[in-house]
Parts: structure tokens; C-alpha cells; sequence
């Protein structure tokens, strides 16, 4: 604030906020509602001599007094902190009576602070008495805490700090025990926690060995409200979790996530309609799947798990979703040969219940397009010649499933090598065989063909001459 004014409320702005906030026809006070006798205003002339004296370095210790003397009013203060100078709302923050640390706390979470003054807040002793107004028996008290809380947690080391200073608990306490307080700060609960949980991943926290959550029975009671509570709430705790699998405690929670089941409730948010929420549910799903020789998840993804994740990375815009859906595509391990077996059979079932459907052709060029600015041309699909999808026509080299495809006939289970060549064989169904042909030869799966030839199944033995015969049309 450079040049303060008081209106006919007794409420002082910048002349050039009250200015705006007039010239748009509002005629009540910003901080009251009151409807103003009159849409004059004038100076706050001890106000603008007090902030210029104390951003003056040259400034005496009279600006210091004078405003020592003004900060005896509450709003004198909340104008002080908008200027930056937070002296007398911390001391009245500390030390004031209940009903002036509800203002100065409320004035924490309303004024814009930059990074600068959140740190220098907090340095300064404004988490102590912060943390105090958050276990009040007061639910004003505490709402107005957690507000003031939210605004200022939001950078890494303010985050460590109040972890190190045991805020985690009484956030906690207000997230799980439903009573304590209003939907809508729980809700404000849930982000400073992902605040903090984010904060054990920076920089700073190397050396500190910390970490928001430690035992099973605090991560499960964590864990467990996605399932009791609304949109908001879910998508701040699956953050948070993503934070804390990323963080150096990262490999022992998410050990303990798997065993609890977690991965089961993953799989069914990955199928809500709504996108933030499940888009962060599959990025948490793909932490938890990094540890591809963990076998605790595999149980529950299951067939139609799959066709959700090929879905979303058919039909989500948010790349990170996308990204993490393909991750847990087949890659790695035993998580690989389940999904490619799950592809195949599927496939093979679409196929047989003549679902499949054909490749939606490229878009050739029209008798004017010699006038027109040249298009980038339109890549079809090097087998089936069309343009192809993973969801309709079940295009294997879409799937990227080409070459665990092949390693599957390999497999003792005839079911799983049977589909699997079933699958390989939609490459050689299309209008050109032999385009199909060449990228079956490139994968290497001649060998592993011919050995199908051994099977004492009479339809296996015609898919797999059927696949030989179309070898030589490459060469």
C-alpha cells in the first residue's frame, strides 16, 4: 500500500483498489457491506507517513513509535500487513486477546503473500501460535487456523517446518473425524496436507529423513477416506500419496499401500467419470506398479482393468494420465505377460463375435487439393493400411503388443499361445497380407511358429499354417 485513503465507513484502501472498486457502481463498503453515506474519501495521512518512513532505511525511530502507536487499532494492523509490515499482527497473533487472533489469523489467510513474506511469516513465529488456534475447542477458532494455514503452506519450507512442529496430527484430526468441522474445511484439511506431503520431496528435505505418515494404521486410516469422502478430498489424498511415493519413504509406503489393497480401490476410481479424480488414481496406480516383482496388486487387474487403461489413453487429454497409463501397459515382467495374455484372449473373443471392426480408411487427397496450403499427411497403420484404434479394431501394433505377443507362443498354456497366434494373425487379415507378413518376420516369430506345429490340436495346426504360409509373400 502507497497512498492510503479513508472512506466514509472509516475503512482505509489504496486510493487506486477503492478507485476501481467505485468506477464499477459498487456503493456499500468492500470489508462491511454497509451501504457508504457518501463516495468521497480522503488521506490516511498518518498511515502513508508511517509505511514511507519505514520502507525509508534512513527512516528515525519515530516512524517505529508512530506506528507502534497505530497498531493499536485492529484495522491499523490489517493495513500494516497489507503493506508487508506484519510486526503488530504477529505480537497480537501471540499475545491478543481470543477475538484479536481470530482477526490477525483471518487477515493471514485473506492478504496475497508472496513467497518472501510466507517464509519470513513463519520465521518470525506465526506457526506457533497458528498451531495452538487449530486445537481450540473453538470451530471458529479452528476454521479461520486452518485458512490461514492453507494460504501459508504452500512452499516446501514452511511445509517441513510444520511437520517437524507436529501439525500433521490435529490436520489429521480434523480430515478423519467428520464432526470437527465443516465439509468445506476439510476440504481446505486435505490440500495443506498434500502441501506437506509435497514438501518431503524437495530439495531441502534430503538431509532430514522426514515423513508425514509412518505407521500402517496412519496410512490406512489416511488411505481410507478416498472411499468416504467427496472429489476434492479424494484427488488431495491420491496427490499426497503420489508426493509420498516419491519421496526417500517412498518405496516402504508404498509396500504397505499394496498389502493394504490400495491398488483395489485404484482399479475402481480409474473408472469414474470424473477426470481429476481418476486421472490422479492411475498416476498413483503406476507408483505403486513400479515394483513389477510385487505380486499383491496383480490379483485385481483383471481384464476389464485393462480395457479402462487402454480406454483412457485412447480418450484423455491429460498427457500425464496418459503417460501413466502406458506405463503400466506391457513393459515389465510379470505385469507384461499378464496384460499380454489379456490383450490376446480378448481380442481373440472380439474376433470369434465378429466385434471387430475395420480400420477407418486414410483421407487421400481431393481433385482440389493442388490449390490449397499441402496437409500433413495422414500415417495409416503399416499392417491394415487404415487409420486403426486399440478400442474398435483392436490393432495389435496400436496395442504396442506386437512383441509380447510373440514371446507368448513361447507359453505352455495352450489357451494363452493359441489366442496369442489368433492376435498375431489380424496383421496378414488386411488388404495387403504381406505387409503384415514383413512386420511378423521383423519380430522374430517364425521359430516360435513352427514349433506350434507339434500341437496335437487339429483348428491350432491350420492357424499356424496358415501364419507359415504367409511368410514367403515378404521376401
Amino acid at each position: 500500500m502507497t497512498d492510503p485513503v479513508e472512506i466514509s465507513s472509516g475503512r482505509t484502501f489504496e486510493r487506486s483498489a477503492i478507485e476501481k472498486y467505485l468506477a464499477e457502481g459498487k456503493k456499500d463498503c468492500p470489508l462491511t457491506l454497509t451501504p457508504l453515506d457518501n463516495l468521497c474519501f480522503h488521506p490516511n495521512k498518518n498511515l502513508r507517513k508511517s509505511i514511507q518512513e519505514w520502507k525509508d532505511p534512513d527512516a528515525s525511530r519515530d516512524a517505529q513509535e508512530l506506528l507502534d502507536n497505530l497498531s493499536s487499532l485492529d484495522q491499523n494492523v490489517i493495513e500494516m500487513a497489507k503493506a508487508n509490515y506484519f510486526k503488530p499482527l504477529l505480537q497480537f497473533l501471540s499475545s491478543g486477546q481470543e477475538h484479536v487472533k481470530l482477526i490477525m489469523a483471518e487477515t493471514l489467510s485473506e492478504v496475497d503473500l508472496t513467497n518472501h513474506n510466507k517464509l519470513s511469516l513463519f520465521r518470525e513465529g506465526a506457526l506457533s501460535p497458528l498451531l495452538q488456534m487449530l486445537s481450540h475447542g473453538n470451530l471458529e477458532m479452528k476454521t479461520v487456523a486452518v485458512k490461514a494455514l492453507q494460504n501459508l503452506s504452500s512452499i516446501p519450507q514452511n511445509g517441513l517446518q510444520m511437520i517437524s512442529e507436529g501439525a500433521f496430527g490435529p490436520l489429521f484430526e480434523l480430515l478423519y473425524r467428520h464432526g470437527l468441522s465443516l465439509p468445506s474445511v476439510r476440504e481446505l484439511v486435505g490440500t495443506i496436507i498434500m502441501h506437506l506431503a509435497i514438501s518431503t520431496c524437495a530439495q531441502e528435505a534430503e538431509h532430514l529423513l522426514i515423513s508425514i505418515v509412518e505407521s500402517e494404521e496412519d496410512i490406512f486410516k489416511l488411505f481410507s477416506l478416498i472411499s468416504l469422502t467427496g472429489p476434492d478430498i479424494q484427488t488431495g489424498i491420491l496427490r499426497t500419496f503420489q508426493a509420498i511415493c516419491q519421496s526417500l519413504s517412498g518405496p516402504k509406503v508404498g509396500a504397505k499401500l499394496r498389502q493394504l489393497s490400495a491398488v483395489q480401490v485404484l482399479v475402481q476410481l480409474c473408472e469414474l467419470n470424473n477426470n481429476t479424480v481418476r486421472a490422479n488414481a492411475v498416476k498413483l496406480f503406476c507408483c505403486l506398479t513400479e515394483d513389477g516383482d510385487d505380486s499383491t496388486f496383480l490379483e485385481h487387474v483383471g481384464q476389464r482393468c485393462i480395457k479402462t487403461l487402454l480406454r483412457i489413453i485412447e480418450t484423455s487429454s491429460d498427457m500425464e494420465e496418459i503417460a501413466a497409463s502406458m506405463e503400466m501397459h506391457p513393459t515389465k515382467g510379470q505385469l507384461e505377460r499378464m496384460l499380454s495374455e489379456l490383450f490376446a484372449v480378448s481380442l481373440s473373443q472380439q474376433i470369434r463375435n465378429g466385434r471387430r471392426e475395420q480400420p477407418k480408411p486414410v483421407r487421400k487427397p481431393g481433385v482440389f487439393s493442388c490449390c490449397l496450403a499441402p496437409a500433413a499427411p495422414e500415417m495409416g497403420c503399416p499392417a491394415h493400411l487404415g487409420i486403426c484404434s486399440v478400442e474398435s479394431s483392436f490393432c495389435i501394433l496400436e496395442a504396442n503388443a506386437l512383441y509380447p505377443l510373440v514371446k507368448m507362443l513361447g507359453e505352455t498354456d495352450h489357451d494363452v499361445y493359441e489366442a496369442a497366434l489368433e492376435a498375431l494373425l489380424t496383421l496378414i487379415d488386411g488388404e495387403k497380407p504381406q505387409n503384415g507378413s514383413k512386420l511378423l518376420s521383423e519380430a522374430n516369430d517364425i521359430a516360435p511358429i513352427i514349433k506350434l506345429l507339434n500341437s496335437t490340436s487339429s483348428r491350432l495346426q491350420e492357424k499356424t499354417l496358415k501364419a507359415l504360409e504367409a511368410q514367403p509373400r515378404c521376401r
